[in-house]
């Protein structure tokens, strides 16, 4: 009995984090992390499961601890009974009104990055005499633990694809010393999480297993900003691209762009650059942006068909919060 207790006290000190959690998922977590407290994973799965109500009616009835699961007789309910929902959006990153010029680059796909016009940017950036540099995304690949089949004919290795993206990261600090740097998560980015929720959740709260550790943003003075949030760069609005669904392939990113947030954005994922404007009846104007890559333009993955053009972003911003958006392509080397 006590160790079935011991159990139980167990599984309710991991539900007050990871209850968002599958039960098999967290399950295997509690188990890898209290070895010797449960007999197999399948014991702490049973008891994460009684513990969410999913274990049947009499087991529900039983609970003694409801904070996972609540029932109410139906007949008691009434509308004071509505409780609020979760609103799991991320808080919109507001760049500071000091920033006033900003190099944007993304899509750079570490280790299949462009190497000439990654440079080329950056020089431009130089002359320019930018304040702030952000990397709006998919700056490394991640093609090793990214859930598309592998190529057995192409080598990864994941060690050294996360040393070549510090050593880049590097570069450009050491170029840029004084300013600050900010680095978007993008879908790529994002593929380090679900890997390591799916094939290891017992690491997903070691810090250093996270994309700024790994990357060594502290010691790089590089300010990280998460998957889904919208940045507001005055009255500028900025993604990656993946927070919006649907507009992937399109032939227009921008103007799909425009359609699904009617308010001027700029925004990569897309590879390609393309602007779309438009006037309301008030004559109010409206542009939207997609910027170009610094990655390879004919990936396996994107067929020789492919569209991508090499690119980057120069935006300027007012106290006022008025803003300007050169969208710059790399043609043959020169920036047009």
């Amino acid at each position: 009995m006590a160790n079935k207790t011991k159990a139980s006290a167990i599984v309710d000190e991991y539900m007050k984090k990871w209850s968002h959690l599958p039960s098999l998922t967290l399950a295997k977590k509690i188990y890898n992390e209290n070895i010797g407290a449960f007999t197999n994973v399948e014991q702490a799965r049973s008891i994460v499961r009684l513990k969410k109500g999913a274990r049947g009616k009499y087991n529900r009835k039983h609970l003694i601890d409801k904070t996972n699961y609540t029932e109410k007789a139906i007949e008691k309910l009434s509308l004071e009974d509505i409780e609020e929902g979760i609103d799991d959006r991320e808080a919109d990153f507001i760049f500071a009104k000091s920033i006033e010029r900003m190099l944007v680059i993304s899509d750079i796909h570490i280790p299949y990055h462009n190497a000439p016009a990654l440079k080329k940017a950056l020089e431009y950036g130089k002359e320019k005499n930018i304040d702030s540099i952000l990397i709006n995304g998919d700056f490394i690949d991640f093609a090793p633990i990214s859930y598309f089949t592998k190529d057995p004919y192409t080598k990864m290795n994941l060690s050294a694809d996360l040393e070549l993206t510090r050593k880049i990261l590097q570069i450009i600090r050491n170029t840029f010393p004084d300013i600050p740097i900010y680095y978007k998560n993008g879908n790529h980015e994002d593929w380090l999480e679900k890997y390591l929720m799916n094939k290891a959740p017992e690491l997903l709260d070691i810090e250093e297993f996270k994309l700024k550790t790994l990357l060594r943003f502290g010691e790089l003075g590089i300010q990280e900003i998460s998957s889904y949030a919208m940045m507001k760069f005055g009255k500028l609005n900025i993604v990656h691209g993946h927070e919006l669904k649907s507009t992937l392939r399109s032939v227009n990113p921008a103007r799909t762009l425009y359609l699904k947030t009617k308010k001027s954005t700029l925004v990569a994922h897309h590879h390609v650059t393309s602007e779309h404007t438009e006037s309301d009846i008030d004559g109010q104007i409206t542009t939207c942006w997609s910027i170009g890559c610094l990655s390879q333009l004919k990936p396996k993955y994107a067929g020789l068909d492919s569209k991508y053009n090499l690119g980057f972003a120069y935006v300027t911003k007012t106290k006022d919060g008025n803003f300007t958006v050169s969208n710059k392509r790399i043609i043959n080397g020169a920036i047009m």
